[in-house]
């Protein structure tokens, strides 16, 4: 039988300057592979713009062996794209994040025959997200490479993007560790809120609204 030992969220942003997070990533879908989707984007895009890419059973694809999800930046003027996903930055993580997934039911009754209907349900809207106590910032876990970690508010402020990775980490009945289920999707920080006192590391508490679908993680 398979347990849940932790779950694991990380909330990444995209640190360069020349990032516009105050827009959403744009989605590729392409089922043939990375190399194909950057090939199709760069002969055609019109516009320069950061994207990644997933295929149509809403996996998003792995950058190389990095073990990064894909971003990319088309830059029109060259007609080319670049690999972006080093700059996807982890700002926050925590261990006790609340996943969830909704779907919209739509119902419609048909009339019968002598005062009988019927009712018939149809799928809506799909939304998720995701809430968190105990978010602690980049800079709190000691990474000096990211300066971003305690502007959850200036996030919140412009109304930036983030990417978020929220990881099942999955163990069989023996202690023997199988593969990690891995979801991901982009979003923005609903609300927040912080908390410590004056000589412990403070902590957030956060809930982050999903923006287009969410995604399964494709780590080779």
């Amino acid at each position: 039988m398979a347990l849940l030992s932790a779950n694991k969220l990380g909330v990444y942003v995209l640190r360069q300057s020349d990032v516009s997070q105050t827009a959403p990533l744009r989605v590729e879908v392409n089922n043939t592979s990375l190399a194909s989707a950057v090939t199709a984007v760069s002969s055609a895009d019109p516009a320069s713009t950061y994207w990644f890419a997933v295929n149509s059973s809403n996996e998003w694809y792995e950058q190389g062996a990095t073990g990064r999800p894909n971003v990319y930046f088309y830059n029109n003027s060259s007609g080319s794209s670049a690999d972006r996903s080093a700059y996807l930055e982890l700002a926050y993580a925590a261990t006790n994040p609340s996943l969830d997934f909704n779907t919209a039911l739509d119902e419609v009754v048909a009339k019968g025959t002598q005062c009988t209907s019927s009712t018939y349900t149809s799928l809506g809207a799909n939304s998720w997200s995701i809430t968190v106590d105990g978010l602690i910032s980049s800079d709190a876990l000691g990474d000096a490479t990211f300066a971003r970690g305690s502007e959850i508010f200036d996030i919140c402020n412009k109304g930036e993007y983030v990417v978020v990775k929220y990881m099942l980490d999955v163990e069989d009945g023996t202690g023997t560790n199988e593969n990690d289920t891995v979801y991901i999707g982009q979003g923005i920080i609903e609300s927040a809120n912080i908390s410590g006192s004056f000589d412990s590391t403070s902590t957030y508490s956060a809930t982050i609204r999903g923006y287009g679908k969410l995604y399964k993680f494709i780590n080779s």
